[in-house]
């Protein structure tokens, strides 16, 4: 009698929650508002931050996010962020690893644009591609003290990010609002 086990299913996509770190940072917040059915989980990771407030309340150097994750296989992965405040947010960057970083700006095009409420939208942007080796990874996103020169000297800008989720997806990634790829979403 000859035993062959079954190969292991790929690990078809890791899903990150935008507000899944430990402790948001200064100025930062975990939650929902607006309509929170709109966003995964009903909460988001996001900011507003007015230029008064700026100096104080992010760093010289940024803000830079770190989500821990992994995954069962290697191979090439599609990057995409639901990220909020379209053309009003924030530019900033992203990378796995210390690799190299990829930058989003405010007017970047995304798609499957929801209203959480007024003036406050969010939408799937495909970041990029990543080729991953199986096992742990760190994903890091950059988000600069946003800032403008007025008569040669840095003037504070306002801060606005929103990160609902990050999807690395191993199949081609259908953005289908607040649902995961494969979720039973649908209702009567």
């Amino acid at each position: 009698l000859a035993l062959t086990a079954a190969p292991a299913a790929a690990q078809e996509h890791v899903w990150i929650e935008g507000e899944s770190l430990p402790q948001p940072p200064a100025g930062f917040a975990a939650g929902g508002w607006g309509r929170p059915d709109t966003l995964s989980g009903g909460k988001w990771l996001h900011a507003a931050v007015e230029p008064a407030d700026v100096a104080k309340t992010v760093p010289a150097d940024g803000v830079r996010l770190a989500y821990q994750f992994a995954v069962t296989d290697a191979g090439p992965r599609e990057v995409w962020g639901r990220i909020g405040f379209e053309f009003a947010r924030a530019p900033f960057r992203w990378r796995i690893d210390s690799g190299e970083w990829a930058e989003v700006k405010p007017d970047d095009y995304t798609t499957d644009l929801m209203a959480l409420a007024d003036f406050a939208e969010v939408a799937w942007r495909k970041l990029g591609t990543a080729d991953l080796t199986a096992g742990k990874h760190t994903l890091e996103i950059d988000i600069p003290r946003p800032a403008r020169q007025v008569n040669g000297k840095p003037e504070p800008q306002r801060l606005l990010f929103g990160l609902d989720a990050v999807c690395l997806s191993r199949e081609a990634f259908r953005p289908n609002g607040p649902h995961q790829p494969g979720a039973d979403w649908q209702t009567a």
